[in-house]
């Protein structure tokens, strides 16, 4: 039997340059090390030729003093190693990133669950080809891996493991919760997303929102719009058995309850359907009890009280009268304490919830102590309901806010002000 030998004409291996970030020093120097500086057919000065084009960044700059020469090559290697490759500071860079590893916002979220993931992946295995074994650093890295975690998956995990687990139970569970998600996420089909248009409404902000896409929010649109997908939940119990229109449940609250629930949904009281409001809806609708253009469910009719009931709707009114002549004085606001994140600065801060508030706001005094970065002015109209209105500019910041365990991040954009009035105690 014959031997053939194939001649097959192999792809170009190419070096990737190195610009100086730690943690690719390994995956450059494998390279390297294999088609060049291992190379016997090179001498010493075309090695040193072919290490300078392909180093950039602080790394050319290392070496910038040294000559090409034969005995120079030696010595840029050794500091070049010094310098970027030292076992010690390559496992830091590494436990670093790891503890630095921005949290999932959302399980569903299959694509960030995706890149969680595999960054986890990617400095584990480098931890382990520097000859760190997982063992070492299991105790550390679980809680802070579980901590960037969504509070499902932590308790499917608990559930499973309780106390007793490692980092290689952490991962392999990890990996079949993606897999899963990614085989479901293919069986389902895809939504369009959903735009909403310019809306005029008391506590709607005038802005054009695409409800799939993140992006950052201010206090006012993170009350009023839900980004996770519940078109096929129930609005009024968030249950999935039944469509909205006939809850049970929901037809049983009152009707201001209803619209409160609508509000927080970001639901038109006419159709129930999120993306716009009534004044803007355009859905054909009658209803069978009144005949005005709105679903049964949103009727107002239902709620309407007997002439009997006349002297109890008398006192109601006026124990409401003087609940706001009591409340005239003073005007309660619901505050409380979180830790603002910011140019590796973290300070507690107290945040003061005015639902009625169309833009958030931050303090030019914590502005500056945070060296926060401004993102351009903005022009806003202040007004008081029917009162003067008056133009002011404002600088725009982008910020970080958590709770104070830490165990809840978002971001939020805010405005600038010079001065606040906060609430007291007596």
């Amino acid at each position: 039997m014959n031997n053939q030998t194939l001649n097959v004409k192999l792809p170009k291996i190419t070096v990737p340059k190195f610009s100086g970030i730690i943690n690719e020093w390994l995956t450059f120097w494998n390279s390297y090390e294999t088609l060049i500086h291992s190379n016997k057919s090179l001498d010493d000065v075309s090695k040193f030729n072919y290490l300078k084009a392909h180093l950039s960044g602080t790394a050319l700059e290392t070496i910038e003093g040294f000559s090409i020469s034969s005995e120079n090559y030696a010595k840029a290697v050794t500091l070049l190693e010094q310098r970027f490759g030292r076992k010690e500071t390559l496992v830091n860079t590494h436990m670093s990133q790891l503890l630095e590893i921005p949290p999932l916002k959302r399980s569903n979220d299959v694509k960030s669950f995706r890149q969680l993931f595999d960054k986890i992946q990617i400095h584990i295995r480098s931890l382990e080809s520097l000859g760190i074994k997982s063992d070492t650093f299991s105790t550390l890295l679980s809680p802070v891996i579980l901590k960037s975690l969504t509070s499902d998956l932590v308790f499917e995990f608990n559930k499973e493991f309780g106390d007793k687990y490692s980092l290689s139970d952490l991962i392999d569970f990890l990996n079949r919760q993606l897999i899963a998600k990614e085989k479901t996420e293919l069986c389902l089909p895809k939504e369009k997303p959903l735009l909403i248009q310019n809306v005029n409404h008391s506590i709607w902000p005038r802005a054009k929102v695409k409800i799939q896409n993140e992006r950052t929010r201010n206090a006012n649109e993170l009350f009023v719009y839900d980004n996770t997908s519940k078109s096929k939940l129930c609005l009024f119990c968030d249950e999935a058995s039944h469509s909205s229109i006939n809850c049970a449940y929901g037809r049983g609250l009152p009707i201001e309850k209803r619209k409160s629930i609508l509000i927080k949904k970001g639901s038109c009281f006419r159709c129930i359907k999120p993306g716009h409001v009534s004044s803007l809806c355009r859905a054909r609708l009658k209803c069978t009890k009144c005949g005005k253009r709105h679903l049964d469910i949103m009727c107002y009719g239902e709620n309407k009280r007997s002439d009997n009931e006349k002297p109890e709707s008398k006192e109601v009114t006026e124990n409401t009268t003087l609940a706001n002549n009591s409340c005239s004085r003073e005007v309660y606001l619901q505050a409380l304490i979180a830790y603002i994140k910011e140019n590796n600065l973290k300070h507690f801060i107290r945040v003061i919830i005015d639902m009625g508030s169309q833009r958030s706001y931050i303090s030019k005094f914590t502005a500056r102590k945070m060296k926060l970065q401004g993102l351009g002015e903005q022009c806003v109209n202040h007004g008081l309901f029917g009162g003067i209105e008056h133009a002011e500019t404002h600088q725009r910041y982008r910020i970080n806010l958590s709770n104070v365990d830490g165990s809840y991040n978002f971001e939020l954009e805010v405005l600038d002000e010079k001065k606040y009035v906060l609430p007291y105690l007596k």
